[in-house]
């Protein structure tokens, strides 16, 4: 796909031609070139394959299908046919086959991939970073010798309300509002990105941090309610984070609260559980709690929104970055917005 971040823009002649080389144009594409009929397998396109430049082939008719064939097969990164007009040649050698010959729809597919691919990102995130908090504060108490912080019944209780729910609900996450103009991404790259991991291992180390830090308060006030503190400062941190990586640089309050139903209903749901646990005696010897005053209840949720904050800093400083660098413009971000929200209502319409 042609992105505004194109270094170059390789498009066949004709029709179809055209019409994507003035769409690159208005996307924002630093060079776009036209092939000519004289162009053949080598030259400027070998230079361009050489160079690592994204390949976008549109139409056959500017040299022939079997220049067309060529392409798609041995340069083009993905290549793309017309259901109604394309040759039969060209569409058995193509990745993807337009039935409808609209080019939107093509848009309108990506738009969708890339969206489930940045959910099941987040989704792996998430749930590395939960079990990783975990091994965390049980290991720091068996080192430190302070016994275990949360009991085995307790444990199994956060794997399922956390990577249960929850995980499920991020894969219904809409796409952010610039997943069309983002550029490809490298195909070396695995889903686990080396900025990702970092991120997983510092949020992972935050939250067993704030975990331990009200275990290590408790004890000092010799509180006999400090496992059920622990207990629920772990849960809610964790859906906490879950509610600020549903994007990786807009910010929760940007993308809006009940843009995931789901998600913002598994929360809910999932405090409700929490709260019974801790307050329905039936509940206190099975999981070994104790019911909170108010005041320590408050601590808790206190305690673990840190984790929300925290995330949140960290993605203004990154857009912070951005802007001052001329990677980001608050006004284009919004005329993009307006342009995704146009996107997901035809591809509604579309599956209808």
């Amino acid at each position: 796909m042609i992105t505004k971040e194109a270094d170059v823009a390789i498009i066949g002649a004709g029709p179809a031609g055209m019409s994507a080389a003035i769409k690159a144009r208005e996307l924002g594409a630093k060079k776009v070139l036209l092939l000519e009929r004289s162009e053949t397998p080598g030259g400027l396109l070998h230079q361009c394959i050489h160079n690592g430049f994204g390949l976008s082939y549109f139409g056959e008719d500017f040299t022939g299908p079997e220049y067309a064939c060529w392409f798609i097969e041995k340069a083009a990164d993905i290549g793309v046919a017309m259901g109604e007009s394309g040759t039969n040649v060209a569409r058995d050698v193509s990745d993807v086959v337009l039935e409808d010959d609209n080019l939107h729809t093509m848009a309108i597919a990506v738009s969708q991939g890339r969206t489930i691919y940045n959910n099941i990102r987040k989704m792996i995130h998430f749930m590395i970073s939960t079990n990783l908090t975990e091994i965390e504060v049980m290991l720091a108490g068996l080192v430190l010798g302070i016994g275990q912080p949360m009991n085995p019944m307790q444990l199994l209780w956060i794997n399922l309300v956390t990577n249960g729910f929850q995980v499920i609900a991020l894969a219904f996450e809409p796409g952010e509002k610039d997943v069309d103009q983002r550029p490809p991404r490298n195909p070396r790259e695995g889903i686990m990105s080396s900025v990702l991991v970092q991120r997983t291992v510092i949020v992972g180390l935050l939250i067993g941090g704030l975990t331990l830090a009200m275990q290590a308060w408790t004890w000092s006030r010799d509180q006999a309610e400090w496992q059920t503190m622990v207990f629920t400062v772990l849960v809610v941190a964790q859906l906490f984070h879950c509610l600020a990586i549903r994007s990786e640089r807009d910010s929760l309050w940007r993308i809006g609260l009940f843009s995931n139903p789901a998600l913002l209903g598994t929360v809910i749901f999932t405090i409700g559980l929490q709260l019974m646990v801790i307050y329905v005696p039936a509940f206190n010897p099975l999981f070994h709690t104790q019911p909170l005053p108010l005041p320590e209840l408050l601590a808790c949720l206190a305690l673990s929104s840190l984790v929300l904050f925290a995330v949140e800093i960290e993605k203004w400083l990154v857009r912070r970055r951005n802007i001052l660098s001329g990677m980001e413009n608050p006004r284009l971000d919004r005329m993009l917005q307006i342009r995704h929200q146009t996107n997901q209502v035809a591809f509604q319409s579309a599956a209808l």
